[in-house]
């Protein structure tokens, strides 16, 4: 079959291809069906109904107008024209489109003029047809029955079974509003996971692959998705407008499109116009059920957006959003008492906050669990509540509470990447390394692209002692997430390990690079130095740390001691054990496990110190 010519274009109706001459020029599949459709008919005005009825005629589209202008936009720029300067597709507003390119049709005798656009075929219905006429014909009946092949095989292909949604982009938006993107995406994340007819990645996955800076069907691709969402989010004259398509990440065809344009800004309300608009596209039913009472939705719209800010600012671990979601969090609960989120998401928030703010009040912890169980008393069947509260265990060094509710939270919600890593995390603390690396790995293909799970992975590998296999992982964290600077630190104490000392201070330098306190890396170099040998350059550090007043009755973080211990003060090293023990520093829940402390294990004053950590 030989292609149909227009101008310098060649279009190939068997496989969809466009070439200029003689190159082939990239054009995606839905945009090559609506120009396969103008070419069927040159000179001839195809309505957007016709469109819309020829390109998804079981009407699987809620919103067909972003998805077409895509194409036309996609078909003007693979033919090199403008829409004010048409020379092949020409725009009718409110009617349709027209290609008034000539058209050469294949196996036309090269006697005949070529065809112009709109020009009449001669009736000859009564006349004998000549061969070479007959010929033509049914070339060009074959042409259009490939046409519509491709049409129709592109349509009747089966559903995605896997979706990636990405954060709506916050269009003209104030940075005060900025995060409706990342609300609507993640509550639709959670509607859209009620359905056994397709997976949707989780939430970390999206948030995983936020700093890759990919399109969105590479991110799909790299997630392994076989579709992804994309869309954007704006407000206009008190109006919120919500504009988004799901994209076949093979082909990249537009399987579905959708706009909402509503008065105020109701979230939940566009969350769920939304899902039950995919839903119905893709024939998939949600099962809900009924919402327990405790998780039903706050009646006034501001307080259910403020907890979806609040939501936003929480996950924004570890920058600044903490005091932000905090204060949000509280308002919500003073709103609605009832609402058992509200308690599990305040109670999440401060069950962190030791992380980022060392200084922080272990009452808060105390505080959390008394959160989290008033979010259970809400509702018993609330998987994230149980896993706070887990969390708030360990964190409180209550290890058998932990277990407890770790293993209920599993048991309402076996595939929860966020309690699958948590879980293992507390593991390995324990030093269960083998049942950690189990549910890491677990949560790994969940959420593969997570730079979070990615770098509880290696910290697992670096305390199970396997230090080869951490830097693998630590090298994949910062693949994922090049901004974990973390990654950096743990790949210097497993180089160390190995006596690789070069390589443990060129990746101490890149974490010093990227970390926001100066002194913890200066007392891991000290460390590092005295294993080394260096002894009299970490002795330096660890005396200009001693006699700094920050120093004055702060908690010793672990390198201080390590770094006592390494330069040969037996006693200095523990006494910094101790003291940060008795401050209920949050890194202390790693003693069990340190390797750095395996020389130790069976001298007096580790037993000493692992019974006061014990009795915490």
């Amino acid at each position: 079959m030989k292609r149909i010519r227009f101008g310098s274009h060649e279009f190939d109706p068997v496989t969809g291809e466009l070439f200029r001459d003689g190159k082939n020029v990239k054009l995606q599949p839905q945009p090559s069906r609506v120009l396969s459709l103008l070419l069927a008919q040159p000179g001839e005005v195809l309505t957007r109904d016709q469109l819309r009825e020829a390109l998804w005629p079981d009407g699987t589209t809620v919103e067909f107008d972003q998805g077409l202008n895509y194409c036309i936009r996609q078909i003007r720029s693979a033919l090199g024209e403008s829409a004010s300067d048409p020379e092949f597709v020409e725009t009718l507003p409110k009617k349709g489109y027209r290609f008034i390119a000539t058209i050469e049709t294949p196996l036309e005798s090269p006697s005949q003029p070529p065809m112009q656009p709109g020009t009449e075929i001669p009736k000859i219905s009564k006349l004998p047809m000549p061969l070479s006429r007959r010929l033509v014909a049914g070339a060009l009946g074959l042409s259009l029955l490939l046409i519509a092949w491709n049409w129709y095989s592109g349509r009747s292909r089966s559903m995605p079974k896997s979706i990636l949604i990405q954060a709506l982009v916050p269009l003209g938006m104030t940075e005060e509003d900025a995060w409706y993107g990342d609300a609507i995406a993640q509550q639709l994340i959670g509607q859209l996971s009620k359905t056994d007819s397709i997976r949707v990645l989780p939430w970390s996955v999206t948030a995983g692959l936020r700093s890759r800076k990919l399109s969105a069907i590479e991110s799909a691709r790299r997630a392994g998705a076989e579709s992804v969402l994309e869309g954007s989010v704006r407000k206009q004259d008190q109006r919120l407008i919500v504009s988004a398509q799901l994209v076949d990440a093979q082909d990249e065809r537009v399987i579905w499109s959708y706009r909402d344009d509503r008065a105020g800004d109701d979230l939940g309300a566009v969350q769920d116009a939304l899902s039950t608009s995919m839903a119905r596209a893709l024939r998939f039913r949600i099962v809900e059920g009924e919402q327990p009472l405790g998780r039903r939705r706050p009646e006034d719209p501001e307080t259910y957006n403020l907890y979806l800010r609040a939501v936003v600012l929480g996950d924004q671990f570890p920058n600044s959003g903490t005091a932000a979601a905090k204060k949000a969090f509280e308002e919500v609960i003073r709103r609605a008492p009832g609402f058992a989120p509200g308690y599990a998401g305040l109670a999440n928030t401060l069950v962190m906050e030791p992380f980022m703010t060392p200084s922080a009040p272990r009452e808060n912890l105390q505080h959390a669990l008394s959160l989290a169980s008033k979010a259970i008393d809400l509702d018993p069947a609330y998987a994230e509540a149980h896993a706070v509260m887990a969390h708030a265990y360990f964190n409180a060094w209550k290890w058998r509470e932990a277990e407890k509710k770790f293993q209920d939270a599993l048991r309402l919600d076996p595939d929860s990447a966020v309690a699958l890593q948590l879980y293992s995390i507390y593991l390995a603390t324990q030093r269960r390394f083998e049942d950690a690396q189990l549910h890491i790995r677990r949560a790994s293909v969940l959420s593969p692209t997570s730079g979070l799970i990615a770098f509880s992975e290696c910290i697992i590998q670096y305390h199970a002692r396997n230090f080869k296999e951490a830097e693998s992982a630590c090298r994949k964290t910062l693949e994922l997430d090049p901004g974990r600077s973390s990654a950096h630190q743990v790949l210097a104490r497993a180089y160390s390990m190995q006596g690789m000392h070069v390589e443990a201070s060129k990746s101490l330098d890149n974490w010093t690079q990227n970390f926001r306190d100066p002194v913890t890396p200066k007392l891991w170099r000290a460390y590092y130095l005295a294993r080394a040998g260096e002894i009299a350059k970490a002795r330096e550090i660890v005396a200009n740390w001693e006699s700094d007043p920050l120093s004055k009755g702060m908690a010793p973080p672990l390198a201080f001691a390590l770094a006592k211990l390494a330069l040969g003060d037996r006693r200095g090293g523990f006494d910094a054990l101790s003291k940060a023990v008795n401050s209920h520093v949050a890194h202390c829940v790693w003693l069990k496990a340190t390797p750095e402390l395996d020389r130790y294990r069976h001298d007096d004053d580790y037993r000493t110190l692992m019974a006061k950590f014990d009795a915490q």
